[in-house]
Protein backbone atom coordinates (compact mmCIF):
# COMPACT_ATOMS: atom_id res chain seq x y z
CA UNK A 1 0.00 0.00 0.00
CA UNK A 2 1.18 3.49 -0.79
CA UNK A 3 -0.10 7.01 -1.27
CA UNK A 4 -1.92 7.60 1.97
CA UNK A 5 -1.55 9.35 5.30
CA UNK A 6 -2.76 8.21 8.70
CA UNK A 7 -5.20 10.69 10.21
CA UNK A 8 -6.71 10.72 13.69
CA UNK A 9 -10.49 10.89 13.78
CA UNK A 10 -12.36 13.54 15.72
CA UNK A 11 -14.45 10.80 17.36
CA UNK A 12 -11.66 9.20 19.32
CA UNK A 13 -7.93 9.49 19.63
CA UNK A 14 -7.81 5.69 19.56
CA UNK A 15 -9.20 5.60 16.01
CA UNK A 16 -7.37 6.53 12.88
CA UNK A 17 -8.10 6.30 9.17
CA UNK A 18 -5.94 5.86 6.10
CA UNK A 19 -6.58 8.82 3.83
CA UNK A 20 -5.40 8.67 0.23
CA UNK A 21 -3.45 11.65 -1.09
CA UNK A 22 -5.24 13.28 -4.06
CA UNK A 23 -2.87 11.80 -6.65
CA UNK A 24 -3.45 8.25 -5.40
CA UNK A 25 -7.21 8.76 -5.16
CA UNK A 26 -7.29 10.05 -8.72
CA UNK A 27 -5.30 7.08 -10.04
CA UNK A 28 -7.46 4.59 -8.14
CA UNK A 29 -10.58 6.25 -9.54
CA UNK A 30 -9.34 6.01 -13.13
CA UNK A 31 -8.10 2.46 -12.59
CA UNK A 32 -11.45 1.27 -11.25
CA UNK A 33 -13.71 3.27 -13.58
CA UNK A 34 -12.69 1.99 -16.98
CA UNK A 35 -15.54 3.74 -18.78
CA UNK A 36 -13.56 7.02 -18.72
CA UNK A 37 -11.35 6.78 -21.78
CA UNK A 38 -11.69 9.79 -24.05
CA UNK A 39 -10.72 13.42 -23.66
CA UNK A 40 -14.44 14.27 -23.53
CA UNK A 41 -14.97 11.67 -20.80
CA UNK A 42 -12.26 13.36 -18.74
CA UNK A 43 -13.81 16.79 -19.21
CA UNK A 44 -17.23 15.45 -18.20
CA UNK A 45 -15.78 14.46 -14.82
CA UNK A 46 -15.74 18.18 -14.01
CA UNK A 47 -12.75 18.08 -11.73
CA UNK A 48 -11.82 21.37 -10.10
CA UNK A 49 -9.61 23.03 -12.72
CA UNK A 50 -7.85 25.26 -10.18
CA UNK A 51 -6.91 22.24 -8.07
CA UNK A 52 -5.80 20.26 -11.10
CA UNK A 53 -3.57 23.07 -12.37
CA UNK A 54 -2.25 24.48 -9.11
CA UNK A 55 -2.33 21.85 -6.38
CA UNK A 56 -2.12 18.43 -8.02
CA UNK A 57 1.44 17.18 -7.68
CA UNK A 58 2.26 15.95 -11.20
CA UNK A 59 5.58 14.44 -10.16
CA UNK A 60 3.86 12.38 -7.46
CA UNK A 61 1.07 11.43 -9.90
CA UNK A 62 3.63 10.16 -12.42
CA UNK A 63 5.65 8.32 -9.77
CA UNK A 64 2.54 6.57 -8.44
CA UNK A 65 1.36 5.84 -11.98
CA UNK A 66 4.57 3.92 -12.66
CA UNK A 67 3.77 1.60 -9.74
CA UNK A 68 0.56 0.42 -11.41
CA UNK A 69 2.46 -0.87 -14.45
CA UNK A 70 -0.65 -0.39 -16.62
CA UNK A 71 -0.46 0.97 -20.14
CA UNK A 72 -4.22 1.45 -20.17
CA UNK A 73 -4.06 3.61 -17.05
CA UNK A 74 -1.14 5.55 -18.51
CA UNK A 75 -3.30 6.33 -21.55
CA UNK A 76 -6.17 7.51 -19.33
CA UNK A 77 -3.83 9.75 -17.33
CA UNK A 78 -2.46 11.28 -20.55
CA UNK A 79 -6.01 12.12 -21.60
CA UNK A 80 -6.74 13.53 -18.15
CA UNK A 81 -3.67 15.75 -18.44
CA UNK A 82 -4.84 16.85 -21.88
CA UNK A 83 -8.20 17.84 -20.47
CA UNK A 84 -6.98 19.74 -17.41
CA UNK A 85 -3.29 20.62 -17.61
Amino acid sequence: MFGYSIEQTSLSKNWSVLLAVPEKALLDFLYLNTQYNSLDDMRELRFDIDFMQEDLNIDRLDEYLSRYESKTLETRVLRLKGAYL
